[in-house]
C-alpha cells in the first residue's frame, strides 16, 4: 500500500496541484491541517506591498468536496 501524506502549509492550489499529480499512484491520501494558524496576522506589509494570507483552514473540506470527491482521501483536523 502506498500512502501520500500532507500537511497543508502552503495553500489549497498547491495543494491540488500536488495531490493531481501523485492521486492515481497512490493508495491513499492523508491531509492534516490546523485550525490554529502557525501566522496569527491575515495580512503582511512586505516591500512596501500588502499581503494578505489565505483564510485559515481555507474551508478546506469544501475544498476536498468539490475538487476530491474520492475516497481515497482523508482529511484530519490536529
Amino acid at each position: 500500500m502506498i500512502w501520500a501524506i500532507y500537511r497543508i502549509h502552503y495553500g489549497i492550489e498547491f495543494l491540488k496541484k500536488s495531490i493531481n499529480s501523485i492521486i492515481s499512484d497512490v493508495d491513499e491520501v492523508f491531509i492534516f491541517y490546523s485550525l490554529e494558524p502557525w501566522v496569527k496576522t491575515d495580512k503582511i506589509n512586505y516591500r512596501g506591498k500588502t499581503i494578505k494570507f489565505p483564510q485559515n483552514p481555507e474551508k478546506i473540506e469544501l475544498f476536498l468536496k468539490e475538487n476530491f470527491n474520492n475516497k481515497k482521501i482523508f482529511l484530519q483536523n490536529h
